[in-house]
């Protein structure tokens, strides 16, 4: 009896040790839920949004070289009569001399400015993205105008050739109809029309698919 009297508070001692380290478990646990649940900073959040969509580029449209070309005609037309009305008109050795020079720095000076065309008429481009058309219009060395159209506004597409050389070397007027007060899009010498309208369209009616809208 003694010795069972001597046993029963070394298992009263083991009972409370042993809900001492629950109560010790329970409050670390308590503290690294409260740890984990701590609000996130605004900063954080922001980053956290979901992406915004893509606007990868899809085609670069560029004028047709027949533009470029007829612009040169013109230009050198132009000096061409420059030359052969001072040929005629100069008779004196002297002033024939000064009119060599003239002449020399008229080329000179057409070639600058066929460097010149050259770079407006390139610049001006029509880009095909996944989520709107974008029209680069450059009227001069510095006068450059951007404009943006949302492929859900556009209403029609259609293409005008006129003349001889539109049907034989392939490029046309093409007109980008749109829904709203926005002005229409128009690109001239446009090369190939017929296979980029094919390639807006088919861009049109994906983005059209990809976010569930309804077209009319």
């Amino acid at each position: 009896m003694a010795k069972a009297q001597s046993k029963a508070p070394k298992s009263s001692s083991k009972t409370q040790s042993k809900t001492r380290a629950k109560a010790t478990n329970l409050s670390q646990s308590q503290k690294t839920s409260t740890k984990q649940t701590k609000p996130l900073n605004p900063s954080t959040h922001s980053k956290l949004k979901s992406p915004q969509p893509d606007n990868q580029q899809i085609i670069v449209v560029k004028r047709h070289w027949f533009g470029l070309v007829v612009i040169y005609a013109v230009c050198l037309l132009g000096l061409s009569l420059f030359v052969i009305l001072t040929l005629m008109t100069v008779t004196d050795r002297t002033l024939s001399d000064l009119s060599f020079l003239g002449i020399l720095l008229a080329i000179f000076i057409l070639l600058a400015i066929f460097v010149v065309i050259h770079k407006i008429y390139t610049d001006n481009q029509l880009i095909i993205n996944q989520l709107e058309v974008c029209q680069r219009q450059r009227t001069a060395l510095f006068s450059t105008k951007i404009s943006t159209l949302n492929l859900v506004d556009i209403e029609d597409v259609t293409v005008i050739r006129s003349g001889f050389f539109a049907h034989l070397l392939n490029y046309g007027t093409l007109t980008i109809e749109t829904s709203g007060e926005q002005a229409n899009f128009v690109f001239i010498y446009c090369p190939n029309p017929e296979y980029f309208i094919k390639i807006l369209m088919q861009t049109r009616m994906q983005f059209t698919r990809d976010y569930n809208i309804v077209v009319d």
